[in-house]
């Protein structure tokens, strides 16, 4: 996908931790030629200070372990990206959410902090929620 939006001249930014213990995330720009570092938990990040406000991310692909029909998706167990959108009031970025056919589950948990996906992509199929 990232090579995709590169051929398709779309900026692209990655996630970075916070190290502020605070569980949020910031956005850094992303390109060919980035310089990446490992952050504590040994993913990549960008290394620069080039960020894009959350309030003008128009995309945002989210990671998942399990997805249910109705939108919603349990993460990766520290709440990043709900703490960081739960920031958001106005304008959201669509939220998509990309998985494997075999991560959808019946019924996933929701908690009242939990941010519903609008979109989950799979190698299968694209399914729209309507929130």
């Amino acid at each position: 996908l990232i090579e995709y939006f590169f051929q398709s001249s779309v900026q692209v930014y990655l996630p970075k931790v916070y190290e502020d213990g605070s569980n949020q995330l910031q956005f850094l720009h992303y390109h060919p030629k980035s310089k990446m570092q490992n952050n504590r938990f040994g993913i990549p990040e960008p290394v620069t200070e080039d960020k894009i406000d959350l309030q003008n991310i128009d995309l945002l692909l989210m990671p998942l372990t399990a997805f249910d029909l109705s939108g919603n998706r349990i993460g990766m167990g520290g709440g990043y990206y709900d703490r960081t959108l739960s920031k958001l009031f106005n304008k959201k970025p669509l939220l998509v959410g990309i998985a494997y056919d075999f991560q959808q589950v019946e019924r996933c948990p929701v908690e009242s902090f939990d941010q519903p996906l609008q979109m989950i992509l799979t190698p299968t199929r694209t399914v729209a929620f309507n929130h």
